[in-house]
């Protein structure tokens, strides 16, 4: 049994929460951006990147599903 829609959203969002911790450290702590560059920078690509994992996710259960039959 593939995954879900919903499963795929999931899969996104947390793999958005640990980008967005390793943001806070590189972008706060590491590179010294402001607080607003460093909060606009997160979320940009955080909604990027919850975009791309769930395509890719969605991709791949079409593919599992086109070769099942």
């Amino acid at each position: 049994m593939g995954q879900s829609r919903t499963e795929s959203l999931l899969e996104s969002l947390a793999n958005q929460v640990v980008g967005i911790s390793y943001a806070i450290v590189l972008y706060w702590y590491v590179f010294d951006f402001s607080v607003a560059e460093g909060f606009a920078t997160t979320i940009v690509f955080s909604i990027l990147g919850v975009i791309r994992v769930y395509v890719i996710r969605r991709i791949a259960e079409w593919r599992r599903k086109r070769k099942e039959g």
